[in-house]
C-alpha cells in the first residue's frame, strides 16, 4: 500500500532476510501546609512487592488554587524515612518507579481549580539498597504560563518530525522477532528502491525499540522516530553494489525483564500488535549513523562463559468473550493431549531450568470441583497435576478460570518432550494453554546464525567482565544492544576456536552475536 503522509512511504514485511529467528512566584496564602501520608507498608504481611503494588509507593497531593486561569507549581517538603529492610521490590516495580517522572498538573473539580502532584517516594542506591520516605507537607505557588513551560518536569516534544517534507524517501518494514536483520541489494530492489543510484551514506534506519507503550500517563515516551546505528558493508566507495548489504538490530513488540519474585525472566506482552515497525530513509544528503567499535581496555575481574537463556511459547487463537485483550492458545477438548518440544542445545546441565506457565479451564459446578492438566517431561522426571477450579454457576458466570504454575528442575537433555493432557471433570469441560516461559543457563557457543545473550551473574558494582565465546567462525560480529538504537560493536578478539571481549557490568547488558556471512 502506498501512502504519502509527508513523503514517499512504502510498507513491506521484513521476513525473507532474517538473521535472527525469530521552571516571579507568589505563595498561595490559603494553601494547606500539611498533608499526611500514611505508611502503606505498616501491617503488610507480604515482603515482596510486584508492579501491581505500585500505588503503595506513589505519593499524591491536591492543593486548591484561586482564580480561573492560574498556573501552579506544587512542591513538597518534610521527608520521613521508612525502614525498607526485609522488603523486596520486583525488578519490574523498581524500573517503573525509577522511570516514572514527577508529575505536576492542574485541573478542575466541581468548578474549583486545583494543583496536583504525583511522584514515586522510593530511592535505589547503586548497591541496590532501598529507601522509602514519606512526605508531610505540600505547597502551591502561582507561576506564569511562560515559566511553567520551563519546568523541567514538563514534556519536551520534537519541534518537527524526522519525516517532515524534504527529509527524503521513507519505506516501512515490519519485524516480529528480536535480532540482527540483513537487508541486501535484492531486498531494496523488491521495495521499489534502485540501489544503483544511491550513495549508501544517505541510508538510515529509524525506529523505536521500546516495546509496548506504558498505559500510565506519568511515563515519558519518545514522541518521534529515533535514528538507529546500522552497519553497511561496502559503503566506503559511495555506491551500493550488488554484494553490499545493511545490518540493523530490531526488537519485537514485547519486553523482557527479570522477576526477583520468580527468579527468572518474564515477558510483558504487547496486546495490540505482534509487529514492530522500522523505517528505511533515503535522505537527500548523507547523514549516517553507523555502528562504531568501542573497545573496553579495563582489566576484567569476572570471567563469563555462560548466559541466561529464555524462550516463550504463546499462540493467541481464542478470545473468550470476543472482547478485551486476553487471548489463550491451544484448546484441549476433543483433542485432550498435546506435545511440545523444547530445545536446549548448549545447556549447562549443572544449573536449573525454570518453567512458568498459565493455563485456563472451563468447568461449571463450583470452586470445589476441578478439571486438571497433567504435565509430564520425561527427560526431567517431571509429572505433575495442575488443577483448574470450577466456575460457580450464575447469571453471568466467568468464561474461564486462569491458573499459574511454576517449577524448576535439572536435566542433561538438549531436547525436552513435554506432554500436556487435560482431564475433564464434566463432558463439557474445556482447557486451554495460555503460554509458558522457559529459562535456562547455556554455554556461550555459536558457529552460525545468531544468538542473543545476557548474564545477570556478571552484574555488580565495579564489575568488569570478560566474555568468552566458543566459536570457530572467524567472521563473527558481536554488538552491545543494551541501548537498541545506539548499538555498538564490542571489538571482540578472535583466536581459533574462541572470541573474547570486555565490558563493564555494573548493570545488566544485552548482546547479539551473528555470523557476518549469514
Amino acid at each position: 500500500m502506498l501512502t504519502r503522509p509527508f513523503s514517499l512511504l512504502r510498507f513491506l514485511m521484513l521476513t525473507a532476510i532474517l538473521m535472527h529467528g525469530q521552571l516571579f512566584s507568589q505563595k498561595i496564602n490559603n494553601a494547606p501546609t500539611a498533608v499526611n501520608v500514611s505508611d502503606k507498608l505498616s501491617g503488610k504481611s507480604k515482603r515482596v512487592f510486584e508492579l501491581k503494588d505500585s500505588l503503595d509507593f506513589i505519593a499524591s497531593f491536591r492543593v486548591a488554587i484561586p482564580g480561573k486561569n492560574n498556573y501552579a507549581e506544587l512542591t513538597v517538603t518534610g521527608e520521613k524515612t521508612v525502614d525498607m529492610s526485609g522488603y523486596e521490590l520486583s525488578d519490574e516495580l523498581k524500573n517503573y518507579l525509577l522511570q516514572r517522572p514527577v508529575l505536576r498538573f492542574t485541573g478542575i473539580e466541581r468548578y474549583r481549580h486545583y494543583a496536583y502532584i504525583n511522584y514515586p517516594v522510593i530511592k535505589l542506591s547503586r548497591s541496590g539498597a532501598l529507601t522509602r520516605y514519606e512526605i508531610t507537607q505540600a505547597k502551591a505557588e502561582n507561576v506564569s504560563k511562560k515559566n511553567v513551560m520551563r519546568d523541567l518536569t514538563m514534556r519536551a516534544f520534537a519541534a518537527t518530525s524526522v519525516m517532515a517534507p524534504g527529509s527524503g524517501e521513507w519505506y516501512k518494514i515490519g519485524i516480529t522477532t528480536t535480532g540482527a536483520y540483513k537487508i541486501d541489494y535484492n531486498f531494496l530492489k523488491s521495495m521499489g528502491i534502485n540501489p544503483d543510484t544511491i550513495d549508501p551514506g544517505r541510508i538510515n534506519i529509524y525506529g523505536n525499540s521500546s516495546g509496548p507503550l506504558p498505559e500510565a500517563t506519568g511515563y515519558a515516551v519518545t514522541d518521534d522516530l529515533l535514528k538507529n546505528a546500522i552497519y553497511i558493508a561496502g559503503e566506503s566507495d559511495g555506491v551500493f553494489n550488488t554484494t553490499d548489504y545493511i545490518v540493523f538490530y530490531g526488537t519485537a513488540p514485547i519486553n523482557w525483564s527479570y522477576s526477583s519474585a520468580f527468579k527468572m525472566y518474564l515477558h510483558t506482552p504487547n496486546y495490540y500488535s505482534d509487529t514492530s515497525y522500522y523505517f528505511i530513509n533515503i535522505a537527500p544528503t548523507p547523514s549516517p549513523k553507523r555502528i562504531s567499535t568501542i573497545v573496553n581496555s579495563n582489566t576484567p575481574n569476572v570471567t563469563v562463559a555462560g548466559y541466561d537463556y529464555y524462550a516463550l511459547h504463546e499462540v493467541n487463537t481464542k478470545n473468550f468473550i470476543k472482547s478485551g485483550r486476553n487471548w489463550v492458545g491451544e484448546e484441549f477438548d476433543i483433542i485432550d493431549t498435546r506435545d511440545f518440544s523444547i530445545g536446549l542445545n548448549g545447556l549447562k546441565a549443572d544449573e536449573r531450568v525454570r518453567f512458568y506457565g498459565w493455563f485456563a479451564g472451563y468447568t461449571i459446578g463450583g470452586s470445589g470441583l476441578y478439571s486438571s492438566f497433567q504435565l509430564t517431561i520425561p527427560e526431567a522426571g517431571i509429572s505433575k497435576s495442575i488443577n483448574v477450579p470450577g466456575i460457580n454457576p450464575s447469571t453471568y458466570p466467568d468464561a474461564a478460570v486462569l491458573v499459574k504454575d511454576t517449577f524448576s528442575f535439572l536435566t542433561t537433555a538438549t531436547t525436552l518432550n513435554m506432554n500436556l493432557a487435560f482431564s475433564k471433570y464434566a463432558a463439557d469441560s474445556k482447557g486451554w494453554l495460555d503460554y509458558y516461559v522457559i529459562n535456562a543457563r547455556k554455554y556461550l557457543n555459536i558457529n552460525s546464525g545468531s544468538m542473543l545473550f545476557r548474564d545477570r551473574k556478571t552484574v555488580g558494582t565495579g564489575n568488569v567482565a570478560q566474555f568468552n565465546i566458543t566459536s570457530f567462525n572467524s567472521s563473527l560480529r558481536i554488538w552491545n544492544v543494551t541501548s537498541a538504537s545506539n548499538a555498538f560493536d564490542v571489538g571482540a578478539t578472535y583466536v581459533p576456536g574462541s572470541w573474547s571481549f570486555v565490558q563493564n557490568t555494573d548493570s545488566l547488558l544485552e548482546f547479539v552475536a551473528f555470523a557476518d556471512a549469514d
